[in-house]
């Protein structure tokens, strides 16, 4: 299975110069939550040969999955874009450029001859509709992927395999960033205390784990405890992203229950892997209300909590198969296969869409982009120097659309009034 940046590199090579001309951009490093750390994919010792000097990429592909859409910080972006703008334009500029839209500055990062295209592991709702507006947009399993690389080494360690020995304690709940989206798991840690099995186990919250831990299986955790509570990156929002913290349990051979958007379950289950709705109640996963959802996860905690420990070991027992299944899925040729080209024939299918719209409408993606910047403050002078650039590399490497993108320029500036 690959890692990130080897999946990023394959992309690149699939995806740009010279078999395409897409510009691959990822978050840099992996990670990173902040716009300005969109870089292009750059693969040591691979040099792209322009044309007469003109960059070779008509179109850009943003792969936005290692964080749910948009969960960044956009204020250094805004500052640098108005950096890179030559004194002159600045000082003529009619208005200070603010971009404050957050979609709107991502979709200004992807312009281009072609029209952009936006990779995520986000599901379909009224928000990523939103986000994903402007974009042709590709869904993949990212943090299925990633996980798959990073657990390998766990498939054989002993500490791991599923059994029915009983262990010292019940519930296992990792819990490191606490702010943004996942301010929630706040509430979680404070509710699950109250749990009769968690009065004599303290949190520690002199425990510092950085973002290396993601990538990690405390075979010790494994053999401590019984069952896995799953706090997932996202819990209010109708959108699901799962991550890698939903395969740690499946690694550690653990039932799990999630705090996650509604459908998470359901999700999961569409890539083959089974839940425990055959054991206990699973119908939070169906709830859209966040509050009810909530409190029908702790309810489940509850019923788990107040269970004799003979009870539930006979409910761990049961549950094995499904344990099994799942950690023997994960770990399968049949899962990486399935999950890979998801992501490949899927960018590869987007790539296509990409370019019968650019053959059909030449131009209109630059210009939608450099009238949104316009209408944001970017100087007019600035905005005929880009299209002027932009008509010059089209001629150069699709001659034959040159007059159509003309008459998408005439469009342009008849809707700025200028035609």
């Amino acid at each position: 299975m690959l890692e990130a940046q080897d999946f990023y590199n394959l992309l690149t090579e699939i995806h740009g110069p010279p078999r395409g001309d897409n510009e691959i951009k990822i978050f840099f490093p992996f990670g990173s939550k902040t716009l300005d750390s969109l870089t292009p994919n750059k693969i040591p010792g691979r040099d792209i040969i322009n044309i007469n000097g003109r960059d070779r990429h008509t179109g850009t592909i943003i792969l936005h999955e290692q964080e749910p859409l948009l969960q960044i910080i956009s204020q250094t972006y805004k500052q640098h874009r108005l950096s890179t703008w030559p004194l002159d334009l600045k000082i003529a500029s009619r208005k200070r450029c603010e971009f404050t839209d957050d979609q709107n500055m991502l979709l200004l990062s992807g312009v281009n001859l072609k029209p952009p295209i936006l990779c995520h592991s986000q599901t379909m709702c009224s928000f990523t509709q939103q986000i994903t507006k402007g974009f042709i947009h590709v869904h993949y399993f990212f943090h299925a992927m990633v996980s798959r690389f990073w657990y390998n080494r766990w498939q054989r360690h002993p500490d791991v395999q599923p059994g029915t020995v009983p262990k010292p304690q019940r519930f296992l709940c990792y819990s490191r960033g606490r702010d943004g989206t996942r301010a929630y798991r706040n509430n979680v840690i404070h509710d699950l205390a109250n749990l009769h099995h968690m009065r004599n186990y303290n949190f520690d919250h002199s425990l510092v784990f950085d973002s290396s831990s993601s990538a990690k299986i405390d075979t010790t955790d494994a053999q401590r405890y019984s069952m896995h509570v799953v706090l997932e990156t996202l819990f209010d929002s109708n959108s699901v992203h799962l991550t890698e913290k939903i395969f740690k349990p499946m690694v550690m051979s653990q039932p799990f229950v999630i705090f996650g958007p509604p459908r998470s379950l359901e999700y999961l289950r569409s890539y083959g892997f089974q839940t425990f709705g055959a054991f206990w109640d699973e119908g939070y996963d169906l709830i859209d209300d966040h509050q009810q959802r909530y409190h029908r996860i702790l309810d489940l905690l509850n019923t788990l909590d107040q269970l004799t420990d003979l009870e539930f070991q006979d409910l761990l027992a049961r549950c094995i198969a499904v344990v099994v299944h799942n950690r023997k899925l994960f770990f399968s040729q049949v899962f990486t296969d399935l999950i890979m080209d998801e992501a490949l024939k899927g960018l590869s299918q987007a790539v296509d869409q990409q370019h019968e719209e650019f053959l059909q409408s030449p131009g209109k993606t630059i210009f939608d982009g450099i009238k949104h910047a316009w209408n944001n403050g970017m100087p007019m002078c600035y905005a005929q120097q880009l299209i002027t650039q932009e008509l010059d590399r089209l001629s150069i490497y699709h001659p034959k659309l040159v007059d159509t993108a003309l008459i998408q320029q005439k469009k342009f500036l008849i809707d700025l009034g200028l035609g």
